[in-house]
């Protein structure tokens, strides 16, 4: 490392590591110091010995350590069984000429361990000739050498299983047989089939590679995990990349084939994702080449990718969302590393103060630095301290501070918003409320605050920090503006806040003196009141309602009883016969109840129908799969009740509503022989309560402005079919579509409507078109009574449809405004068509005059609304009503709304 120091490199690439030692006796970690402070950065493998938590080599905060991901791109080979089963799994070597005809399948050495893991020699004596050996991963074997072993005992192929800890991490081998290699779960299948037959048989097809694998980037079972062990203080691996199945150039010919010079081969390891992040940071560098090693390494971690390529959290060899521990800061995203926006830099003797926080001697830190070090004269600093680019600490009862320094390396005149996702149990305070640069290569300071709260359901939790610029929002909304759009649709929203510390409110009041009509979306924080986003009155604020549609499953109980639930995953061979019924939380164990992961891997629910309570829905079926069960009915939580979305589940299953799964949860406590049989229905057209009100749509009354009923309009949020980027039934086709449901759903719809008025009236204002949608909107369902909520009872105003200073309006406004000099008014004072108002008693309400008279088009009157106090109480929080100015064709309503206080 020295050397190459000498020799002047911009990069340090190491794929080798040696497990945890203290950083003094850490050769790479004394070499990659002297590389560090010489501006070279060094990329080093986080090992090969995961799931395993503390497992990491190469932990040292001045190094870039690097875990290992899937690809998108699988060279797979398919395991049938003889009872039609199919199993998807990897090889590299794919014969052309391996027949596909059934043949026999035997476990290798049932009852003798080396022989489970065909071990060369072990199948000498066992009748393999001519069969598909099944081989247990592990034992100390290669996998290579497992095909051996068995091409040796004259097996024809083999079915490689992993072992439980690999899950379904399989790799893509050149193997000297045909082969596959599948999950632990696909193994636990065919194990299964070969007990239960006399004369199980299997064929492997080849079915070479194949692009778009949406689960891709996974954390692959062999990545070392964190924490650090040597400092625990220090968030580690810094970063996923590409480190499974990867094809890079190899000394020899793996196919024996001696006149090519063309030698490849497919390897895995963190080996393979070190030398990935090594190139991206000689990009980096490359574009950067006054930036740091610290500075390279903090924009890898910033901008990386949380979610995999089916827009969902990425996954580790569970198919669960990975730890932190094990994804790091996330996977390597190599273009937005280019343009971070802000950097958190660190010098090398800012690492001296980090050292002797460690209580490292003087002489152990010159060994480290190769400079002279007096720890009685530095001031002392713990590990989260450092500088870097993420925390990891162990919180007690005691709240913690600290501080981070960023650089802005984006944008002059900037200023960053914070974001924060709070770990469970802990609350997260940044002490600041924005940070503005005013120049590049600025540096300011912010503190957090670290505080436990409640308790947490496990002892390790996450979340991040994240600060946004918020002039790009801002900026793509005025450049729509410019760019002469008629509606801007916006399916974001981020809580209740001041109009002039929210970017869209600033961003639609711009929009909207160019006479476009912005549309947003009111959130997905409901049912709770208050829950609002976009609130700005100058916004078309969207509420979501179902459609008449519902993709029907039916659950019958062995009682005759039935309830019609959703799901997307229709089954056409799904049997409707009667199942056991089993509610696997009825013992008190929570975990249990909601189906959490893990939790029924000790319940009876081989063969059964499981009833599952809570959120994190397909999950839940996952759980009942990994289990044995046979199908699933998922009972909504009270909050939502009867408001239940079809979604792609992975067994046969039901959503049904909390008050249905009540019913079930009686019937499976009633008798000792419960059972249960889904049928599905498919589409199903005409639902006379539609349009409802789905449990997630965010409600009024608005916090920022009471006065302005919000939200505006309600519009179909509930089960969306539209264009999606993969298939969720993972075929090739090009005609990809999900369903989706959410207030982003019903913006879109609401924009769409207002794009066909600004067609058909192009005179007509923002305000205007937005009057046009609200005074026509409809109260009552396609059964032709009031609409309903998630409980069934008809939906509240608020779910179906503070002065400020001079200087805080110039900012919505954008130009110089002085309060002093005008006539200000109320909030139920402006011409909004709705009204909103607080009062102690009942009121009554006079409207003058009685009638309203037109001589034109586009004439305008005015009419007077008088709340007077009468003397009679109302025992309700919130009441309400309507005014509606009816002629012999038209009818203009505008709701009212009383809050009692």
């Amino acid at each position: 490392m020295d050397a190459a120091v000498d020799d002047g490199v911009d990069i340090l690439s190491l794929s080798l590591g040696g497990g945890s030692v203290p950083f003094y006796a850490d050769s790479i970690a004394i070499g990659a110091f002297g590389a560090i402070k010489n501006g070279i950065l060094v990329s080093c493998s986080a090992g090969n010995d995961g799931p395993f938590t503390q497992s990491l080599s190469n932990e040292a905060p001045w190094i870039l350590t690097v875990g290992a991901s899937t690809i998108d791109r699988t060279i797979e080979a398919s395991a049938k069984l003889g009872n039609g089963e199919s199993y998807g799994g990897e090889s590299l070597f794919q014969p052309s000429g391996f027949p596909s005809t059934l043949l026999s399948l035997v476990v290798a050495g049932a009852n003798e361990t080396d022989a489970s893991f065909c071990s060369p020699g072990s199948l000498r004596s066992a009748d393999v000739s001519g069969k598909i050996v099944l081989c247990e991963r592990g034992g100390g074997i290669g996998r290579v050498d497992k095909g051996q072993a068995v091409k040796d005992a004259g097996g024809s192929a083999m079915i490689l299983v992993n072992d439980e800890s690999s899950g379904y991490s399989t790799l893509a081998d050149a193997h000297v047989i045909p082969a596959t290699h599948v999950s632990y779960a696909a193994g636990l299948k065919i194990k299964a089939y070969i007990n239960a037959t006399s004369t199980p048989t299997a064929a492997i097809l080849f079915d070479g590679t194949v692009i778009g694998n949406s689960l891709a980037p996974e954390v692959t079972s062999f990545s070392s995990r964190g924490p650090s062990i040597e400092s625990p203080g220090i968030f580690k691996p810094d970063i996923l990349g590409p480190g499974v199945s990867i094809l890079a150039a190899w000394p020899v010919s793996v196919e024996n084939n001696t006149e090519t010079n063309n030698t490849f081969n497919v390897i895995s390891g963190t080996s393979m994702s070190c030398p990935h992040l090594s190139g991206i940071s000689a990009l980096l560098k490359s574009a950067h080449p006054d930036w740091s090693p610290a500075a390279i390494k903090s924009a890898i971690m910033t901008a990386a990718d949380l979610t995999n390529l089916g827009g969902k959290s990425i996954v580790d060899e569970t198919h669960f969302p990975a730890d932190i521990f094990a994804i790091g800061a996330g996977h390597v995203n190599p273009s937005k590393a280019n343009d971070p926006g802000l950097l958190y830099d660190t010098q090398p003797d800012d690492y001296i103060p980090y050292l002797c926080g460690l209580k490292y001697t003087d002489v152990q830190i010159r060994t480290i630095t190769g400079s002279k070090v007096s720890c009685s004269n530095v001031k002392i600093i713990p590990e989260a301290q450092l500088n870097y680019p993420g925390f990891a600490i162990k919180l007690g009862s005691t709240p913690q501070n600290y501080t981070r320094s960023v650089t802005n390396v984006g944008n002059i005149n900037t200023l960053y918003t914070k974001e924060i996702v709070e770990p469970e149990g802990v609350q997260v305070d940044v002490l600041s409320e924005g940070l503005e640069f005013s120049g590049v290569n600025q540096t300011l300071s912010y503190g957090v605050k670290f505080t436990r709260k409640g308790s947490a359901s496990a002892s390790v939790s996450h979340g991040y920090i994240k600060w946004c610029p918020e002039s790009s929002q801002l900026a793509a909304i005025d450049a729509a503006v410019r760019d002469a759009v008629d509606i801007i649709s916006i399916s974001i929203g981020g809580g209740s806040t001041a109009f002039y510390d929210d970017t869209t409110s600033v961003a639609a009041f711009g929009a909207t003196e160019k006479g476009i009509l912005v549309s947003a979306s009111a959130g997905n924080k409901g049912p709770s009141g208050q829950s609002l986003s976009n609130e700005a009155l100058w916004i078309l604020t969207v509420g979501a309602s179902t459609i008449d549609r519902i993709i029907a499953a039916t659950a019958k109980l062995g009682n005759g009883d039935e309830f019609v639930g959703q799901t997307l995953f229709q089954p056409k061979d799904f049997p409707s016969t009667q199942f056991p019924l089993v509610y696997a939380g009825k013992n008190g164990d929570t975990a249990s109840a909601f189906c959490a992961p893990g939790s029924l891997a000790n319940a009876d629910v081989l063969g059964k129908v499981v009833l599952c309570g809570g959120i994190s829905r397909v999950k839940k079926g996952q759980t009942v799969e990994d289990a044995g069960g046979a199908a699933m009915i998922l009972m909504n939580n009270e909050d939502d009740n009867y408001s239940i979305k079809p979604e792609f589940h992975v067994l046969p299953a039901t959503y049904v509503s909390y008050t249905e799964g009540l019913k079930i949860k009686d019937y499976e406590n009633s008798t000792p022989l419960s059972t249960a049989a889904i049928s599905f229905n498919g589409t199903q057209i005409g639902d006379a309560l539609a349009p409802e009100v789905m449990s997630f749509s965010s409600r009024g009354p608005s916090i920022e402005s009471p006065g302005i009923m919000k939200p505006d309009i309600l519009g179909p949020g509930m089960s969306i079919l539209a264009a999606w980027p993969f298939s969720y039934e993972n075929d090739l086709t090009v005609n990809n579509f999900y369903m989706k449901s959410g207030t982003s759903m019903s913006c879109p719809h609401l924009s769409g409507v207002a794009a066909l008025l600004k067609s058909a009236h192009p005179d007509w204002s923002p305000t205007v078109i937005k009057s046009a949608i609200m005074t026509s909107a409809d109260l009552t369902n396609l059964g032709g009574n009031p609409i309903v909520d998630e409980t069934h009872f008809p939906a509240n105003i608020f779910a179906v449809g503070a002065g400020y200073t001079g200087e805080q309006v110039t900012v919505i406004t954008r130009r110089a405004i002085d309060c002093s000099v005008i006539k200000t008014l109320l909030e139920a004072e402006l011409n909004y068509p709705g009204f909103f108002d607080q009062t102690r008693i009942w009121v009554e309400i006079v409207v003058f005059p009685d009638e309203i008279v037109f001589s034109g088009e586009n004439k305008i009157t005015t009419y007077n609304i008088t709340f007077t106090r009468k003397e009679e109480k109302f025992s309700g929080l919130i009441s309400h009503g309507h005014i509606t100015w009816k002629s012999s064709r038209y009818a203009a309503r505008i709701p009212i709304a009383i809050t009692f206080e």
